[in-house]
């Protein structure tokens, strides 16, 4: 479950009870809500295939609380086990969604894969602005990997339990993205100490532009 309180002349108050239609374990692990207050975005922590899931409130009701399941995002490939939903956020105009998925296998080739490297989801409004539009992963489903993404490593660097996406934030044109691992290129050796990562869309105001890394925190 996942609880809403609002806040009013008297304090903190529950106005709402979140449930999801079906049996998702651990609903409610990662929550987010956009700045006008009236789209929440649950995420959970399910070790088969995971969904986001979006409520909207209906703003027509007098008082405003009546909230709606308008949504449910998966992958447009989803895989068993990746953790899809363990982290998620939504941007302040709520044109934005963006699903950490820590757990994602990344196939390099036909021999070579990194487990528990991770990726990150980005999901836009089809309609920017408007309430009753719906999200979709960006770039599907002709080119899905606009809005997939990955650590941008050194080519032949080890991917492998990066968990890339553990944690994630959306402000208007950056995403920021924690991960367990880094290539640091003092050492030339991938280092074991968290890392922070910067993303801004390469094209300023378009909602289906892919991301690039402007920076990484270490």
């Amino acid at each position: 479950r996942a609880y809403v309180y609002e806040r009013d002349a008297s304090g903190w108050s529950e106005t709402a009870i979140l449930l999801p239609d079906d049996s998702a374990q651990y609903f409610g692990w990662a929550v987010d809500v956009n700045a006008a207050g009236d789209v929440i975005v649950v995420g959970t922590n399910y070790d088969q295939l995971g969904y986001v899931y979006v409520f909207t409130k209906d703003v027509s009701t007098t008082p405003a609380s009546d909230w709606t399941l308008a949504q449910k995002l998966s992958p447009d490939q989803p895989t068993s086990g990746q953790g899809f939903g363990f982290s998620v956020a939504i941007d302040k105009d709520d044109d934005t969604i963006v699903v950490g998925a820590y757990r994602t296998e990344l196939d390099v080739d036909e021999t070579t894969s990194y487990t528990s490297a991770g990726a990150v989801y980005v999901f836009a409004r089809d309609t920017p602005g408007s309430f009753a539009s719906n999200w979709t992963e960006v770039g599907c489903p002709t080119n899905c990997e606009k809005g997939w993404i990955v650590p941008d490593e050194p080519a032949g660097t080890s991917l492998t339990e990066y968990r890339f996406g553990y944690s994630i934030a959306i402000d208007g044109g950056t995403i920021v993205v924690r991960s367990s691992k880094h290539f640091n290129s003092d050492s030339d050796a991938v280092s074991d100490s968290e890392a922070v990562w910067v993303y801004t869309r390469k094209v300023t105001g378009d909602a289906q532009s892919a991301w690039s890394r402007a920076a990484l925190l270490t």
